[in-house]
């Protein structure tokens, strides 16, 4: 049985019998009767991975302006909501005799149209400090834009009303690299009075003294590449394999859990860290290795995965105590409660009675009632559509929709969301955009738009690809079906552009040669999932998972046509009529030794391709050379696609300008070649799969 299982089964017993782990009968608790002299229990309230979804995201243009009257839970998440929450929730426990805290174990930015201002204003940080939490950690994301953004971002928050302090225990700074010096500066040892610090410790009104630190996980540090000169646990050579890193973060952990313990002298340490869960295998998750391998540790509140753990995933540490592990899922649809209690004398023990340990759904069944909170919102919106941006005249988002109409546009400052939800066109049936390893409409809306902006500026493109980990969202009809602006930016929510640091991942076109493309598309046959997973428009891909996958590591392999599991390639050579046309096969395994030969060329004939900046630099970094159209190597920054004021042209305005043309062009509706339920719009058509392992 698994340790999965076995925890459940553990919980289910308890629940039958009316008994919680710590000894006592649920009614006990409900009534707030402690198990006997000197017991205290204490409550922590958590979320992660918020990304910036600041409204409900069932569409976010539903629940503007706030509701004020109940719904019937079809709208999940918004902070609004969650301020209700966490009202009534430190009011019941506090009537019950239970201390609360607050926390959020990372990712706290990147995904949804506030975080334009993250480094001006800094609303998601903010609104933490509003909403009450206690203490954060850091996630990758909040690296998207480097180490120096990420303290500018700080700094924002604490001109604007403050943020919680902020843990991270495994960090490193360079000591040659002064890129990195405004966040040091930032950072304190001990009980330091810095926003962002190795530990933590709060003393809650009945004397509980709480020590939390703060961990960014193997994984997560690897999917921040703009950390750089930042580390984490481990060397540069070391990302992403947590078999060399893991022991190195139990080192880094080690000291910080004992200065808790031994000079802080706590009564609960707890780990808010982005390393993550695995649902099917627990034990297989980071944040179980850690709290397996570092003696110390009460509690564990987890981010990264953005699974929901419904029930405490539970570890057992090296000095014997039992661990639990939580966390709420991604976008905030849940508010985790957790519950421990401390008996004299012993550690902390976890609550398991479900009244007292869950997650608690986010939705519209719940008023917003937090005027603070709600005014916050609407200043947000305000300062994104009002707000000129450094340097210029224009607002954030007045400038990019005059870039994205064509024309000036100018925000009406008397109607709150005129430009945050403009209305570029409607949809009449949703449009599933998240992804790991398969193709969507979504998906194959985005790189159409890439693709399509990219030949208007820049000319003919073969193909337009990009990564299952930059789609950020689906595309919900909703209750009116209206498209607009800040629903369709949470689709290509990240990214910026190094150059002038503007927000948005800028597009990339370059040359490869048609080897060098083949090889990238074996990357979506092999299945690693996440961010590895590409879908091109222009080209269709047929690959066969019964073939064994391409070896990557031997160059003359690359160009070897048998090897891997593609069988073929066709190209759609005329894209004034459509992207889906299959008029020339550039590739086809069947044919031996002629599997390359095409009208458009050979595996060695370079075409241009468009990508965004993030995929871009990616590629380069594990060896493909970009090319421009002589074929001499440039780099990504050099391929950026600008237009002809000399702005770039980011994958967020392309989506934005081409979902407005297709609309306008179809009567004001969404073609259906992207409905999912009609012929056209079935899915997968550009990356088919057969053999036994599809997904």
């Amino acid at each position: 049985m698994s340790t999965r299982s076995i925890s459940a089964l553990i919980l289910a017993l308890s629940l039958v019998a009316g008994i919680g782990c710590d000894g006592e009968t649920a009614a006990q608790q409900d009534a707030g009767v402690d198990s006997g002299p000197g017991t205290r229990h204490l409550v922590f309230f958590y979320t992660s991975d918020e990304h910036s979804h600041l409204f409900a995201h069932a569409p976010e243009i539903d629940d503007f302006p706030l509701p004020t009257t109940a719904g019937n839970g079809t709208l999940v998440g918004g902070v609004a909501r969650r301020a209700a929450l966490l009202a009534q929730g430190r009011a019941t426990a506090t009537a019950a005799g239970a201390n609360t805290l607050t926390v959020s174990a990372g990712d706290q930015t990147q995904g949804a149209l506030p975080q334009a201002a993250y480094t001006t204003s800094a609303p998601d940080f903010t609104l933490m400090k509003t909403l009450g939490y206690d203490v954060m950690c850091p996630g990758n994301h909040e690296f998207d834009r480097g180490p120096a953004a990420y303290a500018t971002a700080i700094g924002a928050a604490r001109a604007h009303g403050g943020l919680p302090p902020i843990v991270v225990s495994n960090i490193r700074f360079s000591d040659s690299d002064t890129t990195d010096d405004t966040l040091a500066a930032l950072y304190g040892e001990g009980a330091s009075d810095q926003p962002i610090k190795r530990y933590h410790v709060v003393i809650t009104p009945s004397g509980i003294k709480v020590g939390f630190f703060g961990i960014v996980g193997v994984m997560a540090s690897l999917e921040a590449p703009l950390k750089v000169p930042v580390r984490f646990s481990g060397d540069d050579a070391e990302e992403g394999k947590a078999d060399l890193v893991l022991p190195k973060l139990y080192a880094d952990l080690t000291p910080t859990v004992r200065a808790l313990r031994e000079t802080e002298k706590v009564d609960v340490v707890v780990a808010l860290s982005h390393s993550g869960v695995n649902l099917d295998d627990p034990t297989a998750g980071e944040d179980y290795q850690i709290a397996s391998n570092v003696a110390g540790i009460d509690l564990i509140i987890s981010g990264h995965t953005h699974d929901p753990v419904e029930i405490p995933h539970l570890a057992t540490g090296p000095d014997g105590h039992q661990v639990p592990i939580v966390q709420a899922g991604v976008f905030g649809p849940w508010l985790g409660r957790v519950e421990l209690v401390l008996e004299p004398g012993a550690r902390p023990a976890l609550v398991a009675d479900q009244t007292k340990t869950r997650l608690i759904p986010v939705d519209d069944r719940i008023v917003p009632a937090d005027t603070a909170v709600n005014d916050a919102l609407v200043a947000i919106i305000r300062d994104l559509e009002e707000t000129p941006v450094a340097g210029g005249n224009q607002s954030f988002l007045e400038a990019a929709l005059s870039r994205i109409e064509g024309t000036t546009v100018t925000d009406n400052p008397a109607v709150v969301g005129d430009l945050y939800y403009r209305v570029l066109g409607q949809t009449t049936f949703d449009v599933p955009g998240r992804t790991h390893v398969t193709e969507t409409n979504g998906f194959n809306l985005a790189v159409d738009a890439m693709l399509t902006a990219t030949e208007d500026v820049a000319g003919p493109t073969l193909m337009a690809v990009s990564g299952a980990g930059v789609i950020r969202a689906d595309i919900v009809k909703g209750q009116t079906g209206d498209l607009t602006v800040a629903d369709l930016y949470r689709v290509l929510p990240l990214g910026f552009n190094p150059v002038d640091d503007s927000v948005g991942y800028p597009l990339v076109r370059f040359y490869l040669m048609f080897a060098e493309i083949k090889a990238a598309l074996e990357l979506s046959a092999m299945h690693k999932g996440g961010g590895f997973f590409l879908v091109p428009s222009g080209l269709h891909v047929y690959y066969d998972t019964s073939r064994p996958v391409q070896d990557q590591t031997n160059p003359i392999e690359v160009l070897n046509a048998q090897n891997g599991r593609i069988t073929r390639i066709t190209v759609d050579t005329n894209h004034a009529d459509g992207l889906d046309d299959e008029d020339v096969v550039m590739f086809d395994l069947s044919r031996v030794g002629h599997e390359w030969e095409s009208p458009l060329g050979d595996h060695i004939t370079i075409h241009p391709v468009v990508t965004n900046l993030y995929v871009a630099q990616y590629a380069a970094s594990v060896g493909v050379t970009l090319k421009n159209a002589s074929g001499h190597e440039i780099t990504a920054i050099e391929a950026i696609v600008t237009r002809g004021d000399g702005s770039d042209q980011k994958d967020y305005e392309a989506l934005l300008k081409y979902v407005r043309d297709e609309c306008a062009a179809n009567g004001g509706l969404l073609p259906s070649r992207y409905d999912g339920a009609t012929l056209a719009g079935t899915v997968p058509r550009r990356m088919v799969c057969t053999g036994p392992a599809c997904p």
